[in-house]
This record gives structure tokens, C-alpha cells and sequence, in this order.
């Protein structure tokens, strides 16, 4: 049995392609799969490559896969991370932990921080509020008490959210974190971030590690501040499923 390339379908209504073989078949089954993305109801599929994987970007493109964006893979190490702590007068600044409760303000949040974002924006729109967040909880090992609401001044004004490796527990992964545009350019994220650090050096974390975007520069001096270093470059290629974007979209409007 020779696979020349397996679909794993993600609870987020998204789904991932491992290329094993480079050959004219393996570009007919990609296109098989892009023709039927309607019908799979599958919001986008994406394959994740290592930047210097050339023949199969070529592949990816002959398959009428499009080029997406080019990821920083980015890590800091927590043992040499000194790390300056919060200031305590901030009163207008609170992090909600996570509960069951407080699930359609997370989903809510994480949608505002949507608007206007540098991060892979081509692919807003194409999943429902629930299955992002669903999509969140399913990458690595969903960790709770890493997870936080950002309120300023009691409004919802962001959202970090961070689970364990799946294959190396002592690290945590970023898997999301943004800031509602009205509160942009006030230092919120240094501060969210900053307190993510500190949580998880308390709770004997060696490392966190994060994938960004390449045109979101400020987010990729932010990092570099707090000590996170470029440790790999990943380009992503994806079909999208245009007509799921505008069907969720004329759902919300007719709400």
C-alpha cells in the first residue's frame, strides 16, 4: 500500500495534509480533495511545510494549492528568561481564568480580536466562533489554567491561550493570543504575555513555544523582547472554502 498523501480532518473543521510521495498521483488526489472541500464542509485545508522543502512547494502549486503565509517558529527557554514583573498597580488590568461558564465571552473575545488581525487574516471567516475555540482546546493537551479572558476596565479586551505539548509536557505552546482593536497600542499584550511567562516558570514549565505570521512585525518584536528566538521557518499552502466563508457570513447577518 503506498500513501501518497493522508488528510487528518481537525475538530476545528479544518484539516492538514502529510505529503509522503512526490509524484503525479499524489498532485490528482490533492486536487481530488480541493474539488470536494464543499462537500467534506471543511473550512480549509492547509499543508505545513518546512521553508526549504522545495519540491513540494511545487507540488502544492501544481495541486492549485495557494501559498498562504510564511511562519516564524519561535521558543523561549524559561530557566534563562528573566523576566520583569507586572507592575501592581494596574487596576484596570484583570486576567479570567477559564471555566465552562465563561465559554461564549472566550468565543466572543477571540472573534473581535479577529478584526483587522496580521495573522493569517485569509482565513477568517471560515470557521463558526465554536469550532475555533474548539479547534484551541484540541491543539496539544488543553490546559485550563493557562487560559485567560484579558479585561481592562471591565470591558473584554483580549485573549491568551496556551496548552501543554502533546510530546513534551514540560513545554507550553501559544496557541492564540490577541487583543480586541480598541485596546491595541496600550501595552496589553506585553502584559498578558509577560504574565503567561511568569504562570508557567511558577508552575515548572522549561519552555513556551509559539508560531507567528512573518508580516506581523509587531508581534515578532514583541517576542524577541520577552526572549523568544526564531528556531524554524514554515511556509503554508491551503485551499479555502470560499463558499463556507460566505455561508457563515450570511447566517450571521440574517441573525
Amino acid at each position: 500500500l503506498i500513501c501518497n498523501c493522508l488528510l487528518i480532518k481537525n475538530p476545528s473543521n479544518s484539516a492538514n495534509i502529510v505529503i509522503t510521495e512526490l509524484n503525479e498521483t499524489t498532485i490528482k488526489h490533492l486536487k481530488f480533495l480541493a474539488k470536494h472541500i464543499e462537500h467534506l464542509d471543511i473550512a480549509f485545508i492547509q499543508c505545513i511545510i518546512d521553508e526549504s522543502e522545495t519540491e513540494k512547494k511545487k507540488l502544492l502549486k501544481k495541486a492549485n494549492f495557494r501559498f498562504l503565509c510564511h511562519l516564524e517558529i519561535m521558543e523561549a527557554s524559561l530557566a534563562q528568561n528573566a523576566i520583569q514583573p507586572l507592575p501592581e498597580n494596574n487596576s484596570k488590568l484583570s486576567l479570567i481564568p477559564f471555566t465552562e461558564q465563561l465559554i461564549t465571552e472566550f468565543q466572543d473575545t477571540i472573534i473581535a480580536t479577529y478584526q483587522d488581525s496580521l495573522d493569517c487574516p485569509e482565513i477568517t471567516g471560515l470557521r463558526s466562533k465554536q469550532e475555533i475555540l474548539t479547534g484551541h482546546k484540541y491543539s496539544g493537551n488543553f490546559t485550563p489554567q493557562f487560559w485567560w479572558l484579558i479585561r481592562y476596565d471591565g470591558q473584554n479586551a483580549g485573549i491568551i491561550l496556551l496548552n501543554e505539548a502533546t510530546e513534551e509536557p514540560s513545554r507550553l505552546d501559544l496557541i492564540y493570543m490577541g487583543i480586541v482593536p480598541k485596546f491595541r497600542g496600550i501595552g496589553l499584550a506585553k502584559s498578558i504575555l509577560t504574565h503567561a511567562i511568569q504562570s508557567a516558570q511558577k508552575n515548572s514549565k522549561t519552555k513556551i513555544r509559539l508560531a507567528v505570521d512573518s508580516k506581523n512585525i509587531p508581534a515578532i518584536r514583541l517576542y524577541r523582547k520577552l526572549g523568544f528566538c526564531t528556531i524554524q521557518h514554515q511556509d503554508v499552502f491551503a485551499i479555502l472554502n470560499e463558499k463556507r466563508r460566505e455561508k457563515l457570513k450570511n447566517k450571521f447577518v440574517n441573525r
